[in-house]
């Protein structure tokens, strides 16, 4: 189950949707600029669905090479 995208990313996207600059409307809603133009591009579906630390592959940690792995044994 992904997480939820907040409250305000949502009213930033409808205020951009209405016409309002990226910029003004995270300042708006107080927000990080980069958020919306994240949010945007996961709408577009550049971006990999939001998910939770328990949903990811490297809940065991960061994937290694074949070598690091050697190492750690």
């Amino acid at each position: 189950m992904s997480a939820r995208q907040s409250s305000a990313v949502d009213e930033a996207l409808r205020l951009v949707a209405a016409g309002m600059t990226p910029y003004r409307a995270a300042k708006t809603v107080g927000i990080a600029l980069s958020t919306i133009y994240r949010a945007q591009a996961r709408q577009r579906g550049q971006l990999p669905p939001i998910t939770t630390p328990a949903e990811s592959s490297e809940v065991d940690g960061p994937l290694r090479s074949d070598d690091q792995k050697q190492m750690l044994k």
